[in-house]
């Protein structure tokens, strides 16, 4: 029993110990522009590397109005073809499919007989999607960069251990080797919880991504890189018979107004 209590005791001693310590924090230190700027190569290179994509999108989130869920067939190819539909439903229905291309961005609902062209790429994302994105943007979420090629300017940069963190003119990146682990601008957040480069994946094969409004996970499944794409996935099918309206008509069409 005496050898039991002397073991609970000292048990005790060792943790009151470490409980009592701080663990340490890597050191942040000032990193050369020069090296910044290797880094926002690296960045760079990646974004111009993924010139046609095809995948399924698994995602899951929550909004104003609650938890949502969504299946989105998407595709682009540079410099500014971009094609998404919204499956949802028990049976994973088409929804919605959004063609954007030359500035401007079309999105046609089957079952409601409607199609909405719109010139504000962004504005006609935001309403569908939640965020506010342009092609390029969307491009490069996908990509494994999170942010656009214009935005990729080093200002100032620190390293913190096995992290660089690289502040732009506009937003910053998180970046442990080459790979981006976290994208910041004013609108949103985007963060890569896994190590898809090193695990020999040509793009990301989960990202989060925060807005004031929303967050959500994106599970991305049987991406395709650099493969030829069918150039009809890019012009947008309006059924006959079919009417114009507005976007401000579609609201209830957003991904997040799509219940588990």
């Amino acid at each position: 029993m005496r050898r039991v209590a002397a073991s609970i005791a000292v048990g005790m001693a060792l943790m009151t110990a470490s409980c009592g310590r701080r663990i340490a924090t890597p050191p942040k230190t000032p990193l050369p522009l020069d090296e910044a700027a290797q880094l926002v190569e690296s960045v760079r290179e990646q974004t111009e590397s993924v010139k046609r994509y095809q995948s399924i999108v698994r995602l899951r989130g929550k909004g104003a109005e609650g938890r949502f869920r969504a299946t989105l067939v998407v595709a682009f190819e540079k410099p500014d073809r971009l094609h998404v539909e919204l499956l949802a439903g028990p049976f994973e229905s088409s929804q919605w499919t959004a063609v954007a291309k030359e500035g401007e961005i079309t999105v046609v609902f089957p079952s409601r007989r409607e199609w909405v062209r719109e010139s504000h790429v962004a504005a006609a994302v935001d309403t569908l999607l939640g965020v506010e994105l342009e092609v390029e943007d969307v491009q490069a979420l996908l990509s494994g960069t999170g942010l656009r090629r214009s935005l990729l300017q080093a200002s100032h940069a620190e390293r913190e251990g096995p992290l660089s963190r690289v502040a732009l003119l506009e937003g910053e990146l998180t970046l442990q080797a080459s790979q981006v682990l976290e994208a910041k601008t004013p609108k949103y957040r985007i963060r890569y919880p896994s190590r898809w480069k090193s695990e020999g994946r040509a793009v990301p094969d989960r990202i989060e991504i925060w807005t004031k409004e929303l967050e959500a996970s994106l599970l991305v499944e049987d991406a395709d890189v650099n493969v030829a794409i069918d150039a009809s996935v890019f012009e947008p099918v309006i059924p006959e018979g079919s009417r114009q309206v507005e976007l401000s008509r579609v609201g209830d069409e957003s991904v997040s107004r799509k219940k588990p």
